[in-house]
């Protein structure tokens, strides 16, 4: 079972910071999961939401900032700590790294850094289409791709398209879905835990946790890795 640290692991460091990453796999994660977007400078910043207020309080959205505006946030929560590039995760060696695309046109640019920094086979993409997978693929063959999937009906496409992980969310999880993928023997099946809400994402109970498992899930996005090692005992 593949133990993925949702935004990073924000337990006991902030969401979507490289310290947050480096501890969450020191707590038994196999890999951390990251959101990027563009700068207006074209550089990739680490953030969820096409909008800085959620982590940094500020209503600006990240495409309209420079990237020094964007590193000079600071988290609401606590201003010691501040905004990431991508490039600051390759460069601490937060590795293995799932990172969630947000933009298909941020794809060339994130392959360009991981061969600058020689981890292409230590990231995982993770792609919202089809088309995505195919785009990936395309520059780089053997890269590794993931399909944050909108909804289950359309998995035959992206598994044809070349994708290696399918991700669905914990309601999507049910036996009709599951079967669809598992006729797959070389896909994947990954689950989101919790709901597709801002409280609800990344957390779910033991119970659910037990079903996933039983129900043939190969990994698990949570928010707490702890809590999932033990709920797995």
């Amino acid at each position: 079972m593949r133990i993925i640290a949702h935004r990073s692991g924000p337990t006991v460091y902030p969401e979507q910071t490289v310290l947050s990453a480096l501890h969450a796999l020191k707590s038994g994660a196999e890999m951390v999961e990251v959101d990027v977007r563009f700068t207006k400078d074209g550089d990739l910043a680490i953030h969820h939401d096409d909008r800085a207020s959620h982590l940094f309080g500020d209503d600006r959205n990240i495409p309209e900032m420079t990237t020094t505006e964007f590193l000079a946030l600071r988290h609401k929560r606590n201003p010691e700590f501040c905004s990431h590039l991508l490039d600051h995760y390759m460069m601490a060696g937060a590795f293995p790294l799932l990172i969630h695309i947000k933009d298909e046109k941020t794809i060339p640019k994130i392959l360009e850094l991981s061969e600058k920094y020689g981890c292409t086979d230590k990231i995982i993409l993770g792609v919202l289409t089809a088309h995505g997978v195919e785009t990936a693929k395309k520059i780089i063959p053997g890269v590794k791709v993931l399909v944050f999937m909108g909804g289950p009906g359309n998995i035959d496409e992206c598994v044809e398209a070349g994708a290696d992980y399918i991700r669905l969310w914990e309601d999507w999880f049910t036996e009709e879905n599951v079967a669809k993928v598992k006729k797959y023997p070389h896909v994947e099946l990954w689950c989101m835990a919790g709901k597709c809400t801002p409280e609800g994402v990344g957390y779910t109970t033991k119970e659910n946790i037990k079903k996933f498992i039983e129900m043939g899930a190969d990994g698990i996005l949570v928010n707490d890795v702890e809590f999932l090692i033990d709920a797995m005992k």
